[in-house]
């Protein structure tokens, strides 16, 4: 895409799309008059990525839940963060766990998943209590910003395994 402008302009973002493939040429200027355009380059415009979906949690027997999500549209520059946030028992703060879920972590990134212990999300911030449903949201970060964060997921519920029977 060419897309000449007035001598001395400057683009700004604003006036880019993610994605999309612009050729920039320049030409220089003094007293005498313009000189001939440069060969022209190629730059790919980048954005904040695009909203993820909802992410999934499991949970793998009464230990650990699992969080997993779907990388979005990076918008031409790579993902270096996601930010998993987890519901509370007050069902409308979220909070992250940076210890087992640290969305920078570049396994994290990776996997698209992480595991958090049942026993830290029974403990404060979140105290959900046995029998919760486990909600979470993701937000996905570039060297342009962050996207929007997705609808919240859920499909895990606090369970465990019950005590043994005494008294018989």
């Amino acid at each position: 895409m060419y897309r000449s402008g007035v001598v001395g302009t400057t683009l700004t973002l604003s006036d880019l799309s993610p994605n999309e493939v612009y050729k920039i040429k320049v030409r220089g200027r003094n007293t005498v008059g313009y000189s001939e355009f440069s060969a022209p380059i190629t730059v790919t415009a980048s954005g904040k990525p695009s909203k993820p979906a909802a992410p999934v949690t499991t949970q793998v027997s009464n230990t650990n839940v699992i969080i997993t999500w779907q990388a979005p549209n990076d918008n031409g520059a790579a993902i270096t963060a996601y930010i998993i946030s987890v519901r509370q028992s007050d069902a409308i703060t979220y909070s992250t766990e940076l210890t087992s879920c640290d969305g920078s972590a570049s396994t994290v990134r990776t996997a698209l998943s992480c595991t958090i212990p049942v026993a830290t999300l029974r403990s404060p911030p979140f105290n959900l209590p046995w029998g919760s449903s486990i909600f979470a949201k993701v937000v996905a970060s570039n060297q342009i910003g962050s996207s929007i964060e997705s609808e919240p997921g859920n499909g895990a519920f606090m369970i465990t395994n019950p005590d043994a029977p005494v008294s018989l």
